[in-house]
């Protein structure tokens, strides 16, 4: 009988091999109209490892809230939330090169409006499941975290957004470099307060994202909505 960390093991194995040939046939479609696909491959690579790493290293947290049992099967909401990094990834490789033209502009607002979609039902099907566990508390905020920088980035240098702009996607990474810098100078760290506003900002912030990538929107219009 398979103890159910080596069978979480061979869940992410099974990830990361679809993970794989999404990435190459992504890169193969890319590379016929797209003349900077090599640096797509590298930097969509890095990003995919990089959560694939998240997953692996968060394993052990595959368990609810105050049980200490592992649950074999990574279930319906991480699967989703696998789908948003999966998205995330491929949009990362689009990073710091020109705003595509035509179809390929339009792909990359369909990615960001599935992973959109897959943030805003993977903890729904967590819960209908009853498999809310730490590892998907986990990938949840990283995946948020990270997609957020991504797009903000892309924004940015495509010109939609100002410069300024990068502070919110850096807000995450920011915070994380305070909380480290308060603990190796002794200080005290408390719990951030209940919010009812937290995910209503964080979901209008996502979905502004997704419009400000769109190819017809002017940038004036970006620039007032992402000012506002």
């Amino acid at each position: 009988m398979i103890d159910p960390l080596s069978a979480l093991r061979r869940h992410w194995a099974v990830v990361a091999a679809v993970w794989l040939v999404v990435w190459l046939g992504f890169y193969a479609g890319l590379r016929p109209v797209w003349p900077l696909s090599g640096r797509w491959l590298i930097l969509s690579g890095s990003v995919l490892a990089y959560e694939l790493w998240l997953l692996w290293r968060n394993l052990p947290g595959n368990h609810r809230a105050g049980e200490t049992t592992l649950l074999p099967a990574l279930g319906p909401g991480n699967t989703l939330s696998l789908v948003r990094g999966l998205g995330i990834g491929l949009l990362a490789g689009f990073l710091f090169g020109p705003w595509p033209m035509g179809a390929l502009a339009w792909v990359i607002v369909l990615i960001y409006t599935l992973v959109d979609l897959a943030d805003y039902f993977d903890g729904y099907l967590a819960r209908r499941a009853n498999h809310v566990t730490l590892l998907g508390g986990a990938l949840d905020m990283e995946f948020d975290g990270l997609g957020t920088l991504v797009v903000t980035l892309l924004a940015v240098s495509f010109g939609q957004l100002p410069l300024w702009y990068l502070a919110l996607g850096l807000a995450r990474y920011l915070f994380i470099f305070g909380l480290w810098l308060r603990r190796r100078l002794g200080r005290p760290i408390y719990d951030i307060p209940p919010s009812l506003h937290r995910r209503v900002f964080a979901g209008l912030q996502m979905a502004f994202l997704s419009v400000v990538l769109w190819p017809i929107l002017p940038r004036s219009m970006a620039v007032i909505g992402g000012t506002l």
